[in-house]
């Protein structure tokens, strides 16, 4: 089991995690930012040499013609991009941002990745899925592993993590980036796992870039005639780009400093003259209004989707480093009504989540490899007889005989005694019963045994409620009838034996029916009763003898 790579490839950043064979997920750090687990998506390339991350941004205003950054919005253009006197495809721009987080997971966890997931916004076509593919490849990723997935879905991923749902949950995502808004529904618990409701939705051209924007509107609305003056040559010299660039970044670190101060001032010395510029949080809040009304918007037009509404939501998860703006939080608690969660490190959410998959795919595949071991199936259990056995017949026939003598001693006996009495008779015509099933259920065909086992039971209980409702006299009956029963049960019996066993079990039966007839012809005299019944049960317990012997020397 290998190590696994989920990466977050986003407008204004990127970041990757690597999922270690033990279970245990690493960010990687940028290296030149201690503390931060991810990296600016720029590129700038000089002197034959390109640059990505911190180091690209940190050179961009002296290079400033040849650096580029935020262009994940021009996925699927096929306007090249010029850098240092070479022309770049979008995708190839992306390539080398994923080759710089490859190498540095390298480092972090040496060895080729098993499973490798990527994100990608939910608006994206086929054809940008196709690219982002081509830019994986060019990245030095085998495509056999990579696993494209839409960025709500991992940031659902990654957002429970961690967080403990017992009761049946139904949860929006809120995704704010740098460039991009997706929302998505999932149901769930912490144990038994989410699923994704429905198709997420999202705005693929809203995100934290366009907050900057409404804050460079906001300066321009107070210092015009400088910020005119700075954006009105068409085709700006070096010097003006780097103005720009300069201005652009203040208004981004404006918008950081508001999501945890109430108020900023910073100093536009990219104007000319440069000029204290002082913004609130509430007057923040107004600019961004508008936007963010849109992003709940999505998300009801989400909801509609499915038929539901926000009373049907039991929590939102807001994602994404743009979330952490507190106006986002009253934004969504305003129009919804529903608890917003505090999520840490918001911004990680998305790459959380697609490490957490790839290691899901990970031992999915590992799973599907491993080899089936099917163990040999047992082997079979010698069967003692094809037919019904002598044995079967004689227990039987100790049953009838037995239910005779119950009926008897019920019919005499009174008190006490009697239910001693009936008891102690119960017991070995119980085990008699016992035994038929027994040795039924090891046969080739039970059939005929479990019969018998039914009737071992029945039988003496429909004796004794006899001997209880009927006189004395009748024991002749009883005595009789039960007798010829076992006769004709031993002569049945002899139609499904095999080898001398219908012989025995003809010669049991005879003289079963001749005790009957003698007690019936003695008038009750018992002993030619006892006599032809015990020369009976010896010739059906002979026939069960030799049916065995037959049998083990045919196993053998």
């Amino acid at each position: 089991m290998g190590v696994v790579y989920g990466i977050d490839f986003g407008t204004s950043n990127s970041s990757i995690m690597v999922g270690l064979a033990d279970g245990r997920v690493v960010a990687v750090p940028d290296p030149e930012t201690p503390g931060a687990a991810e990296i600016p998506t720029a590129v700038l390339a000089t002197g034959g040499r390109l640059h990505v991350g911190t180091a690209a941004k940190r050179l961009g205003p002296a290079y400033i013609q040849n650096y580029r950054t935020e262009f994940k919005r021009d996925f699927g253009d096929d306007a090249p991009v010029h850098l240092d006197g070479r022309r770049y495809q979008v995708h190839e721009l992306a390539a080398e941002v994923l080759r710089f987080l490859r190498a540095q997971a390298r480092q972090a966890a040496p060895g080729e990745p098993d499973a490798v997931v990527i994100t990608v916004p939910v608006s994206w076509d086929a054809g940008n899925h196709d690219l982002m593919t081509q830019a994986a490849q060019l990245a030095g990723f085998d495509p056999a592993t990579v696993t494209l997935v839409s960025e709500p879905v991992a940031g659902v991923r990654g957002a429970v993590t961690g967080q403990r749902f017992f009761d049946e949950q139904t949860i929006l995502l809120y995704d704010l980036g740098g460039g991009t808004f997706d929302c998505a529904l999932t149901k769930g618990t912490t144990n038994a796992g989410f699923r994704d409701v429905g198709r997420p939705g999202g705005i693929p051209t809203l995100g934290g870039i366009d907050f900057d924007r409404e804050i460079l509107t906001a300066i321009r609305e107070r210092h015009p005639e400088q910020v005119d003056e700075l954006f009105a040559d068409p085709e700006p010299g070096v010097a003006v780009l780097r103005r720009r660039l300069g201005l652009r970044d203040t208004c981004e670190k404006i918008k950081h400093a508001l999501s945890e101060r109430e108020e900023h001032q910073a100093l536009l010395s990219e104007l000319n003259p440069p000029v204290l510029f002082t913004m609130t949080r509430d007057e923040l809040g107004e600019l961004l209004d508008k936007p963010l009304a849109e992003t709940v918007d999505e998300c009801d037009r989400l909801l509609g989707d499915q038929e539901l509404a926000w009373d049907d939501v039991t929590k939102v998860i807001p994602v994404g480093g743009s979330s952490r703006l507190p106006m986002v939080h009253a934004q969504i608690s305003r129009r919804s009504g529903v608890t917003v969660l505090k999520v840490e490190e918001p911004e990680l959410a998305v790459v959380r989540g697609a490490v957490h998959l790839a290691m899901e795919i990970r031992d999915t595949r590992q799973e599907e490899a491993a080899p089936v071991i099917v163990p040999p199936p047992p082997p079979p259990r010698p069967l003692e007889t094809t037919g019904v056995g002598p044995g079967q017949l004689a227990a039987l026939s100790f049953v009838w005989l037995f239910s005779a003598i119950i009926y008897q001693t019920g019919a005499r006996l009174g008190g006490g005694w009697q239910v001693v009495l009936l008891v102690v008779l119960f017991l070995p015509v119980l085990a008699a019963a016992l035994g038929l099933a027994v040795d039924a259920r090891d046969r080739r065909d039970p059939l005929a045994g479990l019969v018998m086992a039914g009737a071992a039971v029945i039988v003496p209980i429909v004796a004794a409620i006899v001997a209880e409702l009927r006189p004395v006299a009748d024991a002749d009956a009883v005595m009789i009838g039960g007798m010829f029963l076992a006769a004709l049960t031993a002569w049945w019996g002899a139609l499904h034996a095999d080898g001398d066993g219908p012989f025995l079990m003809f010669a049991g039966g005879a003289f079963l029916a001749l005790g009957a007839g003698g007690y019936w012809l003695a008038d009750g005299g018992a002993g030619s009763v006892i006599g032809s019944s015990v020369m009976g049960l010896l010739a059906l317990l002979a026939g069960s003898s030799s049916d065995d012997s037959r049998t083990s020397r045919g196993s053998s």
